[in-house]
């Protein structure tokens, strides 16, 4: 009888328990015939509150910067649009050894998918051949453009035209002697391929669909058109397996301060720093939004881009601007057309002492395939309401 009022007590008292973190020991040992003191029916709990806390963390710095990386995307750009520019490099590898052959013709064939700046420009650019060997995952702008890596003087093929529909296919004309020594037995070990350089004073750059980015059928395509030396057999080869690659460029981005740039296929970056130290240690953090304000004036958005080919990640290095958390919160976007990053695994780590900000960059899809520009606004933006800022929910104990 004493063990069933001590029972009823103990549930009695369970039920006024507020408190979210109990005293899991409560539960009776399963072999144990008298329960030891933490299990004991008269062990008394702490009465404890939860209280939930509404903040804003304000940004305190930021600073751009620019990354000279290998693109290796699904979509390959040339041509100029304003101050940006973008230089394309392709080979086309496994062509057959023919050295009894005469090229009577050679195309080149780029399916176009996307592009940047104004579409109804011309776009323009000449094709020269590449003297030297090189890889889409190493090929960067400076060694692109350094000398002796293309046939600066000596153009093997020219484009000049409007692309009018959002896929087209866009051919070029080749230098046939070129390919003729692509098939030559004793010079085929020297083949590197083609650089594609645009044209000046043109308005558009053209993302063009990559090697085994896409259906096989929109691979950049060689055509080559050659009979036997006898002058009796005629035959059409196409070749489609190859590398490529691009290297963008844009001159005087990042001059106004204020503001915060995240730039695809160049590669322009930003870290943001926050101020957490309002937080109590201990602290849970239970909701938080980095909040984002775009400056549609000076953002260049094609008609493929999307907000949520923007990625907030936490970097990892308080030296290394380029280190950070492969995971990262793609945007979202609220009423008011701010964007939104959810950052609480972030704000958890600066509660915990760790502090070394944010990274904004384009997310893997778009920061090799494009050109989108989207730049912000700043901590050092003249008009708080504009400014970053990370809106957050948090949870302390408060015991009674």
């Amino acid at each position: 009888m004493k063990m069933r009022r001590r029972e009823a007590e103990y549930r009695r008292k369970t039920l006024l328990i507020r408190s979210k973190p109990l005293l899991l020991g409560v539960l009776f040992a399963a072999c144990s015939e008298d329960p030891t003191l933490l299990n004991s029916l008269d062990t008394r709990f702490t009465d404890v509150d939860v209280v939930i806390i509404a903040d804003t963390l304000k940004a305190t710095s930021s600073s751009s910067f620019l990354l000279h990386l290998p693109m290796n995307g699904t979509v390959n750009l040339v041509g100029t649009s304003g101050q940006h520019d973008a230089l394309m490099a392709l080979q086309f590898t496994a062509l057959p050894q023919r050295d009894t052959v005469e090229v009577l013709s050679a195309q080149l064939k780029l399916r176009a998918v996307t592009w940047f700046g104004d579409s109804l420009q011309t776009l323009g650019f000449s094709v020269h051949k590449v003297l030297r060997s090189w890889s889409s995952l190493t090929l960067t702008r400076d060694s692109l453009e350094a000398p002796g890596f293309y046939e600066d003087g000596i153009i093997r093929g020219m484009y000049s035209g409007q692309i009018t529909a959002d896929t087209e296919d866009v051919v070029v004309d080749l230098d046939t002697s070129m390919v003729r020594d692509w098939l030559r037995p004793l010079v085929a070990g020297t083949q590197y391929g083609l650089a594609l350089i645009p044209t000046t004073a043109m308005g558009v750059i053209r993302g063009f669909t990559a090697f085994g980015a896409d259906s096989a059928q929109f691979n950049p395509t060689l055509t080559v058109i050659a009979r036997n030396l006898a002058g009796t057999v005629q035959d059409t080869s196409e070749y489609s397996v190859g590398n490529d690659t691009f290297a963008g460029d844009i001159t005087n981005l990042a001059s106004n301060t204020s503001r915060m740039y995240v730039q695809a296929g160049v590669v322009y970056r930003s870290r943001l720093m926050f101020d957490a130290s309002s937080i109590p240690v201990g602290a849970i953090i239970n909701k938080a939004d980095l909040v984002l304000q775009r400056d549609d004036t000076l953002s260049i958005m094609p008609k493929f881009a999307a907000d949520s080919l923007v990625a907030a990640h936490v970097l990892v290095s308080s030296t290394d601007s380029s280190a950070f958390e492969l995971a990262g919160s793609l945007a979202r976007t609220d009423d008011s057309g701010n964007l939104l990053f959810d950052v609480r695994h972030a704000v958890q780590l600066w509660v915990n002492g760790t502090n070394n900000g944010m990274l904004l960059r384009s997310s893997s899809l778009n920061e090799f395939s494009s050109l989108d520009l989207q730049v912000f606004y700043g901590p050092a933006e003249m008009d708080s309401a504009v400014r970053p800022v990370v809106n957050l929910l948090y949870s302390i104990e408060s015991k009674r």
